[in-house]
């Protein structure tokens, strides 16, 4: 099953969930291994740690809410997900709509303007996302001055989403360069999508092409990394059924954050 095309954290659009097996990890606190999730979330099991190294990695901010992250690779099904999570009543963002509604202001579009040229802005007005594309893709020096303009205005208004609702609330924001931009600190779970790089460049090549995808997976953080950095991964070549079980833990483990629960086990309780 193919998902809406989405793009990531500046401008190339990725594709949803495939098929084939599931797999999901639960990451260790304290060894920061990923290890085999078993779908509970007891005492005793529970990935929550109150280690000085976790704890400088989350909020884990016990104010009535929970702040989940979801990331993975390119085209491994990360809007498909972030839909079931709206589902089942979590608050959802993307990092993709943060920037959307940054190129609509008229400060970026100046921005945009002078720094990359008149090309940028379409006929409508509009900053044209495509052109810019192609302007900073296989450009390092270029693509660091748009991420140097656009990051740190995501990463205020992602603070600005997570920080509001009232309590009970679970918010999940989609951030594909979540460990990239150092954000994990926003968030009290992490979850990563992964699939193999050969399914996930088939899924987006019919929509991006293949050197797009090969330029986007490049500026990512490896699979290891994200699945070491994450409390939850998920491998994601199984059933649109698999993905959804796969959200429901991670919202469950979600709720009991923001009811409390996790931090009475925390104090021993």
């Amino acid at each position: 099953m193919k998902g809406r095309p989405r793009a990531p954290l500046l401008f190339a659009p990725e594709t949803c969930v495939g098929r084939g097996r599931g797999m999901r990890t639960l990451a260790g606190a304290s060894s920061r291994r990923a290890g085999r999730y078993n779908g509970s979330m007891d005492s005793t099991s529970t990935h929550i740690s109150s280690s000085a190294q976790f704890s400088a990695e989350r909020r884990l901010r016990p104010d009535g809410r929970a702040a989940v992250g979801l990331t993975g690779g390119v085209a491994s099904g990360k809007s498909l997900a972030l839909e079931m999570f709206a589902a089942l009543g979590a608050q959802t963002i993307s990092s993709d709509a943060i920037v959307h509604r940054l190129y609509e202001r008229a400060e970026i579009q100046m921005a945009l303007h002078a720094r990359f040229g008149a090309e940028v802005i379409g006929a409508s007005g509009k900053v044209d996302r495509a052109v810019l594309g192609r302007l900073v893709m296989g450009n390092e020096k270029e693509l660091l001055a748009l991420e140097s303009l656009v990051h740190p205005r995501v990463a205020r208004d992602i603070e600005d989403f997570l920080t509001g609702g009232v309590p009970g609330d679970v918010r999940v924001c989609e951030v594909p360069l979540l460990f990239e931009s150092g954000l994990q600190s926003h968030f009290d779970l992490v979850a990563t999508l992964e699939a193999p790089r050969e399914v996930r460049r088939e899924r987006a090549s019919s929509r991006v092409g293949a050197e797009a995808f090969d330029f986007l997976d490049a500026r990512l953080a490896g699979e290891e990394e994200r699945v070491a950095g994450a409390d939850f991964a998920y491998t994601n070549d199984g059933t649109v059924e698999d993905l959804a079980e796969f959200v429901s833990e991670v919202y469950e483990a979600a709720k009991r954050v923001a009811s409390g629960e996790l931090w009475r086990v925390l104090g021993g309780e």
